[in-house]
């Protein structure tokens, strides 16, 4: 039954063509107030003063407006349990398409993915998870057939969510719940491909923020839970970069978790001594938010208490720098042994394929690069004197990012997020990867 029209969206496998970005009337997105505890005054959310459509409005126009089959004249409840039915398939092909690296790499290591998750959700109208599944899943079918319809769906889709998002964050008791955070996720990655504004994402990334911070890190140390940290860290720190904020994901119980979790992990049989090393590099980079807001601070406070935090600071920073050359130094000798054991003639055989574990190692290679240079940028600030030696790492780090160090496969090709780390997306929007 063609519920969508002539596009058949049964085996939906492509990437984000170049016409994906809808440029076109600003839409606020949902932003969290801060909170301190979770019997504190309800979150809130703020939006468009644009009105969203109304519940009597047809949640199947898109089917209405494309389609003429007579199953949905004549019953359109059938019709929209066939659009409900098709959103997991839908969702995975978008995830292959635009996070495949990712969702392979953890598919083995979380209880719940994503898609058991969606497809487990009930679909109803009063579901903010729901319609924020639906316009991700619409806004990709309209990217990938270029068709302005769908996208203009995924944009109405996109307001109901936060409507109801607004009174799930209302409530202090659902406020905490999977389905408020993971909305927030899926909303995010919705201004990443289509930016309604240009800092569209980063509104979302603090309400992630707050919403992780109610929540705290005992909520993602298994379930569902385990999964969202894993899926929208990578954000937060690059919005604490971006906004010159630390990220308090390098607080000490945040960063248990993390421990933590690299144990439980390493128990898996399928598990990858590849990935406690990144693992380790994640507990590093987390730190550098809070670096540059405190270099940033420096010349507030007087000379004397400058001098202290400055001398302080620089052997934090050197600290940190030697242990990421160590991490940098550990993952190539363990990647160049893993990828030792390959047959040249037959592709790699495993819980993580050959394709997927080139992307990876070179997405975190590239990531911990990143976190090196900013390290060496920091420490020329602090202390002037280092700059030769800095500049020399610098100048080798450059060099081997511009002969690929490790010429595995392409990288993340075309358009990524705004994420100045891309190790630790594992791969995100790898437009040549569908």
């Amino acid at each position: 039954m063609p519920v969508y029209g002539a596009q058949s969206v049964n085996n939906i496998t492509g990437k984000w063509p170049e016409t994906s970005h809808v440029r076109g009337q600003q839409v606020c997105s949902c932003h969290s107030a801060a909170q301190t505890s979770a019997t504190s005054t309800p979150l809130t959310v703020t939006y468009s003063d644009e009105p969203a459509p109304s519940e009597s409005d047809s949640s199947l126009s898109i089917c209405a407006e494309f389609s003429t089959s007579v199953d949905e004249c004549v019953s359109p409840s059938l019709a929209g349990k066939a659009v409900a039915l098709q959103q997991p398939q839908l969702a995975l092909s978008f995830v292959m398409a635009s996070f495949p690296c990712y969702f392979k790499l953890i598919e083995s290591r979380v209880p719940i993915t994503w898609i058991d998750y969606i497809a487990t959700q009930p679909s109803s109208n009063k579901s903010s998870f729901d319609w924020a599944v639906r316009c991700m899943t619409t806004t990709y079918l309209g990217s990938l057939h270029n068709d302005t319809r769908y996208l203009d769906e995924g944009r109405m889709y996109y307001f109901r969510s936060l409507r109801n998002l607004s009174k799930l964050l209302s409530d202090p008791h659902t406020a905490e719940s999977d389905e408020a955070l993971s909305t927030v996720i899926i909303l995010g990655v919705f201004e990443m491909h289509v930016y309604t504004s240009l800092e569209g994402w980063n509104h979302h990334a603090r309400g992630l923020r707050t919403l992780m911070q109610l929540r705290g890190p005992r909520m993602h140390e298994d379930g569902f839970g385990y999964n969202l940290y894993l899926a929208c860290r990578n954000t937060l720190v690059t919005a604490a970069l971006v906004s010159g904020e630390a990220c308090f994901l390098e607080q000490p119980g945040w960063q248990q978790l993390s421990k933590d979790l690299a144990t439980k992990s390493a128990r898996n049989p399928n598990s990858s001594v590849l990935e406690d090393i990144a693992e380790r590099a994640f507990r590093e980079v987390v730190k550098l938010p809070g670096f540059v807001k405190r270099i940033r601070g420096l010349g507030s406070l007087p000379a004397k208490a400058q001098s202290c935090e400055r001398s302080a600071l620089f052997r934090i920073v050197l600290a940190t720098r030697a242990a990421m050359n160590g991490i940098y130094t550990e993952f190539k000798i363990a990647a160049s042994s893993t990828r030792a054991g390959y047959k040249s003639y037959a592709d790699f055989v495993g819980p993580v394929p050959r394709d997927f574990f080139d992307k990876f190692a070179n997405l975190t290679i590239r990531g911990i690069q990143s976190g090196l240079l900013l390290l060496n940028y920091l420490v020329i600030l602090l202390n002037p004197s280092q700059q030769s030696a800095a500049e020399l790492e610098i100048r080798d780090i450059m060099r081997s990012i511009q002969v690929k160090e490790l010429p595995l496969c392409d990288d993340h090709g075309g358009k990524s997020s705004p994420c100045l780390l891309p190790v630790f997306h594992c791969g995100f929007r790898g437009k040549n990867w569908a």
